[in-house]
Parts: structure tokens; sequence; C-alpha cells
């Protein structure tokens, strides 16, 4: 399953443009770690851990946006993989199996496995914290228990835990999950309720005393999360009920499909929960804690404090729900109902390989850079020797995205606006030259690309390079941006 579901999820994974989260991804992590360490002080010190990880990586195998991605496919491949294992413990490896298929169907799994940021980790986190959770309660519930296999295993549990709260700092909330399902096993017990009760209160206490100086140096920052608004308990049960699991932000998709698909999953695992609640209690005392909680400590949170409600937050929840739509797909595997079973997994294969190629091969919401870098590229291909120039105007958001996403398909091609300004330490984008600078500076050239909005700005730049250059091509790059191609006259 992990070399299955690897290879699936690395299968195109840089084919969709990146987008700007990505690319500040690429900023931050490529820089020194002198100049990560004074951004992260002032801003996405919450994503410190995510930039310093892909930093190692990227000084190991170097950056490209196959390499951002890659990290997120093999954390969705192993998490898959870890589910098998996790259902196997629950239930049997039929349920297991499931729920790794389930998983991997998820339409917003998809689109992590194809994404730059670190909801993919916090996943792969989520899983492996809830598999040693799982293998600590059966070492304790050993005739012959072992105290220091279970302290490892503690200590363990500790350490990934709070790697998945760098990553994400509401992971607290999978913590509190897991504490739920360890008070339910020890209400569960007849005797010698301590040895469970004990090293689990001292293994949570320490994940909360290191923690809080995380904590508390992250919310300085909140200011960076100010376009979250407070949703209507409405508009959050709606991000619970398809936007978590069922939808995919960054392309343009069909609601009313991903909407049908979302209701035909949470069905079969609410008949997951039933027959678990009658069958396998286990099962329920891991996930709903783990799909329920960190979507109401979200709520609570933006109610009390600040906003904080949004789908990204509660994506670490989808290998719970897989594995509730596991046990209900389960729940019909014996017998001459097997088949009903199989007819209940079909929508679900449908909507996952949907969902992957929309990941992959969907229309950006966003500038379609990746786009421009090909466009680029082939321009070079064809004509090695002449010389090109980029720049860029005034637009919503940074052009720097295209250099600082796609350093190796503007090789050989000079960059007006960017080239050889320095990204400040304290933030992701560089201020640039004017659009006048730039375009005074395209003497030399014989092709000149040009990245703006249509109408004034990209009339003024026309204007400004002179008669030498022709407007030869023009394309729309979504969002209303444009690539503009001028060849010099002659």
């Amino acid at each position: 399953m992990l070399v299955l579901a690897t290879l699936l999820e690395l299968w195109a994974v840089d084919r969709r443009t990146l987008w700007l989260d990505e690319v500040a991804t690429v900023s931050s992590s490529t820089r020194s770690w002198e100049s990560l360490g004074a951004l992260t002080n002032h801003i996405d010190f919450v994503h410190r851990g995510y930039y310093s990880l892909l930093h190692i990586w990227f000084e190991l195998v170097g950056y490209s946006p196959f390499a951002l991605r890659a990290v997120s496919a093999i954390a969705i491949g192993c998490t898959a993989a870890l589910l098998v294992v996790i259902g196997q413990r629950l239930l049997d490896l039929a349920t297991g199996v499931l729920a790794a298929v389930a998983f991997l169907a998820m339409p917003s799994v998809s689109l992590a496995a194809a994404n730059g940021r670190s909801q993919a980790l916090e996943m792969l986190c989520a899983a492996l914290a809830s598999l040693l959770l799982i293998l600590v309660l059966e070492a304790a519930r050993s005739t012959r228990p072992r105290p220091i296999a279970v302290g490892v295993l503690w200590v363990a549990y500790v350490v990934v835990s709070f790697a998945g709260i760098t990553l994400q700092l509401w992971f607290v909330f999978i913590v509190i999950g897991h504490a739920i399902t360890v008070l339910v096993s020890v209400l569960s017990r007849r005797r010698r309720r301590w040895r469970v009760a004990l090293p689990a209160a001292a293994a949570f206490a320490l994940t909360g005393i290191v923690t809080v100086p995380f904590a508390l140096r992250a919310m300085q920052q909140t200011a960076q999360i100010g376009w979250l608004k407070a949703p209507t308990l409405a508009e959050a049960a709606v991000m619970l009920f398809r936007d978590q699991a069922f939808t995919e932000g960054l392309v343009q998709r069909d609601f009313g499909w991903l909407t049908a698909l979302a209701t035909f999953s949470w069905c079969v695992a609410a008949i997951g929960i039933i027959w678990a609640a009658v069958r396998r209690p286990g099962v329920l005392a891991l996930a709903v804690p783990w799909q329920f909680l960190p979507p109401i400590g979200l709520f609570t949170v933006t109610v009390l404090l600040t906003p904080t409600f949004t789908d990204r937050y509660i994506a670490m929840c989808c290998p719970a729900l897989a594995l509730l739509i596991a046990t209900g797909l389960r729940a019909f595997l014996h017998r001459w109902i097997a088949i009903l079973g199989g007819v209940l997994l079909l929508p679900i294969l449908v909507g996952g390989v949907y969902g992957w190629n929309l990941a992959r091969t969907g229309i950006p919401v966003t500038t379609d850079y990746g786009r421009v870098a090909r466009m680029i590229s082939d321009a070079r291909e064809v004509n090695p020797q002449q010389r090109q120039a980029l720049a860029f105007g005034a637009l919503q958001r940074p052009g720097a995205q295209l250099p600082i996403g796609y350093p190796s398909s503007l090789r050989g091609v000079d960059d007006l606006t960017y080239g050889q300004v320095r990204v400040p330490d304290d933030y992701f984008w560089p201020n640039g030259r004017s659009q006048g600078d730039a375009a005074a500076a395209a003497g030399p050239y014989q092709l000149l690309w040009y990245v703006g909005t249509e109408g004034a700005s990209s009339d003024q730049f026309a204007q400004a390079i002179g008669s030498g250059f022709t407007l030869r091509e023009k394309t729309s790059l979504g969002g209303g941006t444009f690539l503009f191609r001028f060849d010099r006259t002659g």
C-alpha cells in the first residue's frame, strides 16, 4: 500500500501551477538559516517547523516544483499505509485496506498531496500519533506489560504530537481527542486502571508543557490570519460536512458533484458508527474524537477569541473520517451482502478518480504561473540564442511568484523587475523595480515577456518600450492577469 499510494500521488504532482502560499513556502525554505529565522521571528512562526524541514529537503535534492510537492505526496502515501495498520489493529485487515482506499479517494486528500503546504504532513502526524496510542494501550492491556516498552511508546507519542503541533498549532485538538480515547479506555477497564491513567497523564502533561512556549510565541502573530472571517454555525457545518474532505479550493470545481459525494460518504460513515457502536466500540473511541473534536475546538476558539475555523485547519481529520467510512463498508463484507459493500465502494472510487485528476489538471482559481513558465521555457528551447527578458506590471498579488517558484524555467531570461533585487529577510517577496525602469532596460533584447493586467498598465509598458517592439501574443492567465509577448520589429 505504501509504494502504490506514494506512486499514485507522485504521478503528475507538479502539473498544476504553484499558488501563492506554496511559493511563500519556497521563498522561506530556500533562504539561509539566518534569513529563515529572521522571517519566522517576524511572520509565519507557526510554520517554522515545516519550512525548516523543507529547507533540509531542498539542500539534499535541490528545489523544483516536483521536489516541493513530493514531500506532501510521500506523506499521503505513508498516511494511507498507516491507516491499513490502524484499521487492522482496531478491527481487521479488510477495514484497514478500505480505510486507505477511502482516504486516497477523498478529493481534499488528493489536493493535499499536490500542495506544497503542511496539510499532508499534519495528516501523517495524526495517523502516526494515533497508531502509537493504539500500541501503547494494547501494551498496557497485556497480561505481562513491559514498562520500558510502554515508556518508549509514550515518549514517541509525545515527540510525534509535538511535531504535529509545530506543523499546525491546532493539532493540540488531536491530542485532546486522544486524551478522550484514553479516558474511555481507562473507564472500560475493571482493574489496574492506573497502568493506563498514570503514564497517559504524564505524557499529555509533558506534551502540554513543551507546547506552551511554542503556542505563546505563535499567538503573537495572529494578525497573519486576519483574513479569516468567523463562519456562522451553518457555514461551519458545511465546511465540516463537505469542505474538509470533499472539495478542492485551488481549482474550479463542481460543488454539486462534490456535495453529492460528501453526502454519500457521510451516510456510509453513519452506518459505520452505528455498526461499530454495537460490534467494535473501540473504533469509535479513537475515530470519533479525532474527527469531531478539532472542528468543535476551532469553532469554540472562533467564538470566544479570534476566527480560526477553516477547512484547511481540519484537514488533519480526514484519516479519521476514512476510518468511519471503512467501518461502514466493512459492515457489509460478509456472505452475500458483500456485493452491496462493493456497490457502495464504487461511487467513492469514482469520486476518488475525479478528485485525483482535478487536483492535477483542474483550471486554477489563481494566476497560472506554471503556464507562463512553460511558455517561456518552450520559447527558449526554440531559439536559445535569442536574448529574452521578463517584466511585471502592477498586480494584485506579487509577480515574484514566477521567478521564485519556477527559477529553472526562466534560466537564460533576464528579469528586469526582480532580477538582482534581494528578498528581504523579514518577508516573502522582494520589492521589484518600477515598470518604467524595467521598460527603460529593454533595449538589448529581441523578445520581451510582460506579465500584467489588460488596459492602461500594459498600454503604458508598450509605449515605454517604444516602436521597436510589436505585440505578438496575449495569453490570459486567469484572475485578470495576462502574459504579453513583444518581439523586436525586424
